[in-house]
């Protein structure tokens, strides 16, 4: 029923290919890329469904689709860079250009470590690829994951060998083949100096909850410009200059009042440096862990290689599933880079939250993200932490409050151990399907069209069940969590509100400085009830219910958590749904 490993390659390629061509056309004439696209698509498809059986189509069409956004993903910047030459062009034709070029300094060390730090954590899946058993379902999940990983390292290879850089007394450009960036200098809220490269905060295998975009081209000293959400690094030539020619066209005051200070440098040590070790091997067990399977791929390669039976290799990955959860806490504080709060107004607001929710021994991190956001961490309640990123923890002090109280409730409940466990009764129900396949339906091409039926529902039914026992999860955290403030339902509607108020500002900017105009779309405010479209998507199938929904059922003065709020929440994820 399932493809080998060559033909899913093969199926994968044709997607790449079909979107590589339409990608060629598009260039002569946009409207001939979607004609192209149709047409090869439609021999594969004519090939497949008359050469393979019904339900293995279906399956053959999904790598088909995995090849063809792969290639997307590698080139969805490209507009934005063709839109910054021509205008780059157009000013230079028009005599109004003041644009100078900034030298960068580049070595090939730069993109060969990068490229070696992701094959050693996908080591262990490569290694099955190789030498695990021929006809392995996990070799096509592992297929699954590289369509992901491969295509951002080749557009890193891509940014590394083409990027440039570019300042005017407006704007900085930085301009690669396939991701560039358009900034106007009152966007800049900060620029900071590094001493060096920090390779293991920039490796994308190797972080968690991460604003940074890495334009780095050499292991020197760098510069980190400092945007609403995102943060981007360079390695320019000549950094206390060009840092100083910023200064010189533009104030640049970052978003919480502090000026940039140009003589200042963090110091970075190299990632293979003896102070550094612990935190490069603790971000390798992150990225084979948590980010990819490698870890559990070479698990079972070692078992299958031990002639272990199978209940054995069932039981020795499921005991290392459960002791990676036990460690989860440690794991992703070393993979944030998180350290405890240092603001006295923060930690004393924590503690008296967190010693009101009953959980006074739990502490407070901050990570260091451009993102707004915050999240509990750790399985338990005596292995649990809180941890905020550097933007977030710099909103009003009573909008902090209110994401510590959210998050104390996730911990005080142990809301991330039960996301695992309930996930569970989805396995055993997979397991139970395929069991009934096998022994009670022979020949599955009798059943063509209920099977497909089938496996349609099943793949439908997880996000749907995984969304509703989260958001349930989410409405109980700020409902009893505003009983942990002083201002109560109140409070926790503000801090919502001004958390969603951020991140619509901060999503506007990205789209600005990463989308060519014609990509840019009209923004759509959280904080407002949006279209029956997005609404259906919300309630249905995301973590969160939509932050219009509940700030206003916080702002209800009949409505609480001990007045109701689960049977309002269910009754409005079906009106939400069906009303206009």
């Amino acid at each position: 029923m399932f493809p080998s490993f060559t033909e899913a390659v093969l199926y994968l390629g044709f997607g790449f290919i079909i979107c590589m061509a339409g990608a060629f056309w598009e260039l002569k004439n946009k409207k001939v890329r979607l004609i192209i696209e149709i047409i090869l698509a439609t021999f594969v498809l004519i090939y497949l469904f008359t050469t393979t059986a019904f339900l293995d189509s279906f399956i053959y069409l999904f790598f088909l689709a995995s090849g063809y956004s792969s290639y997307h993903s590698i080139t969805e910047g490209k507009k934005k860079t063709v839109e910054i030459k021509k205008k780059l062009l157009d000013q230079k034709s028009e005599g109004a250009d003041n644009t100078d070029s900034v030298p960068l300094f580049r070595d090939s060390k730069r993109i060969l470590v990068e490229i070696g730090i992701t094959c050693i954590v996908l080591s262990g899946a490569i290694l099955f690829l190789v030498y695990g058993p021929e006809y392995s379902i996990l070799k096509l999940f592992i297929l699954i994951a590289f369509s992901t990983i491969l295509p951002e390292l080749v557009k890193r290879a891509f940014s590394y060998q083409t990027v440039k850089v570019y300042y005017s007394n407006s704007h900085v450009y930085i301009v690669s083949r396939y991701e560039s960036r358009e900034i106007p200098l009152e966007d800049i809220k900060e620029v900071r100096k590094e001493s060096d490269v920090d390779l293991l905060k920039l490796h994308p295998m190797l972080t968690f909850l991460s604003s940074n975009t890495d334009f780095t081209t050499g292991f020197r000293k760098v510069v980190c410009l400092r945007l609403l959400g995102e943060s981007l690094y360079l390695t320019v030539e000549d950094v206390d200059e060009w840092v100083d020619t910023i200064e010189e066209k533009c104030s640049i005051v970052a978003e919480w009042g502090v000026l940039a200070n140009p003589s200042s440098i963090v110091e970075v040590l190299p990632f293979y440096h003896w102070k550094n070790i612990k935190r490069l091997f603790g971000k390798l067990y992150f990225a084979m862990t948590v980010k990819g399977i490698a870890a559990y791929t070479g698990l079972f390669l070692i078992l299958y290689y031990a002639h272990s039976p199978e209940w054995v290799i069932v039981i020795v990955i499921l005991l290392f599933w459960i002791f990676n959860l036990y460690i989860s806490d440690r794991v992703l504080i070393t993979a944030m880079d998180a350290k405890e709060v240092r603001d006295t107004e923060v930690i004393e607001s924590a503690h008296q939250i967190f010693t009101k929710a009953g959980i006074p021994e739990v502490k407070v991190y901050e990570t260091e993200s451009q993102e707004y956001n915050g999240l509990a961490i750790g399985m338990g309640i005596g292995k649990s932490m809180v941890t905020l990123t550097t933007a977030t923890r710099k909103l009003p002090l009573a909008d902090v409050e209110a994401i510590l109280a959210h998050e104390a409730i996730h911990v005080k409940k142990r809301d991330v151990l039960w996301g695992q466990l309930l996930r569970l009764p989805y396995m055993l129900l997979l397991l139970g399907v395929g069991l009934f396949l096998f022994y009670y339906v022979p020949n599955l091409d009798d059943y063509k069209i209920p099977l497909f039926f089938l496996m349609w529902v099943v793949i439908m039914f997880y996000p749907i069940y995984q969304a509703f026992f989260l958001q349930w999860m989410e409405v109980r955290a700020d409902h009893q969590g505003a009983e942990l403030l002083e201002n109560g339902r109140e409070q926790m509607a503000n801090g919502l509100t001004s958390l969603g108020q951020k991140q619509d500002e901060a999503v506007s900017k990205i789209m600005q400085h990463r989308y060519s105009k014609e990509e840019q779309k009209e923004n759509v405010s959280s904080l407002e009830r949006s279209s029956w479209l997005f609404r259906f998507m919300e309630f249905l199938f995301l973590p969160h219910p939509p932050l219009y929904w509940r700030i206003r059922t916080l702002r209800d003065s009949d409505v609480g958590w001990k007045n109701g709020i689960i049977k309002r929440w269910m009754i409005d994820r079906v009106r939400e749904i069906l009303s206009k």
